[in-house]
């Protein structure tokens, strides 16, 4: 019923076991930016109806979630919790200890998402302005990972002159942070020599 196991219809899961479906579909904002975004990760919700429900996970790519490329930002990674009157619980990649569910209690599974290819600031305005209109990412999304303005208007139009603006101080802030990183590498490698060099002279 998890990320590892085939697409169970939700009817045979409810009717098989004490479990009701509450939520199945695409998690927003999931699939990393890029040029070309990546899938979207699916969140389902399962409301436990008994007691005494020994539960058990693998779940991959939650510490490493998926990569993009050449400029891709990675995909959001996979994320288990259980909610239960006791609070939120986080779990692990591979529980180690038995779990057991009570009556009432919600496990939620959100998949990674694909990672991104290409600059997400390439990525044609008008495609950002339809995944909002999807639901598959939303306005801030769209604006902190792609640089795309929308308006406030039921069809979310794009404010180009905004948008242009936006990408092209991202742009130079981005140039100017790995320029930086750039020096700081250089002038890392350049003690790291002086320091080789100096201590190659004094076992002289």
């Amino acid at each position: 019923m998890a990320s590892n196991q085939a697409n169970v219809p939700v009817e045979m899961i409810e009717s098989d076991y004490p479990i009701r479906i509450e939520r199945y579909g695409f998690a927003p904002d999931t699939g990393g930016a890029g040029k070309y975004r990546g899938g979207l990760g699916v969140v389902r919700e399962y409301r436990i109806l008994a007691d005494d429900i020994y539960f058990g996970v693998r779940s991959d790519k939650s510490l490493y979630p998926p990569h993009g490329l050449f400029g891709g930002q990675t995909g959001a990674p996979a994320v288990n919790l259980i909610h239960s009157d006791a609070g939120n619980r986080v779990l692990p990649p591979m529980p180690m200890k038995p779990i057991t569910l009570s009556t009432g209690d919600v496990y939620r599974h959100v998949m990674a998402g694909g990672g991104g290819f290409g600059d997400p600031f390439e990525r044609e305005p008008e495609r950002v302005r339809t995944d909002v209109l999807d639901g598959k990412v939303t306005t801030d999304h769209a604006r902190d990972a792609y640089g795309v303005v929308l308006g406030n208007d039921a069809l979310h139009t794009v404010d180009a002159s905004a948008t242009n603006s936006l990408r092209a101080t991202r742009r130079r802030t981005s140039a100017a942070a790995g320029a930086l990183d750039a020096e700081a590498a250089t002038a890392a490698a350049g003690a790291t020599a002086a320091a080789g060099a100096t201590d190659t002279a004094s076992r002289r």
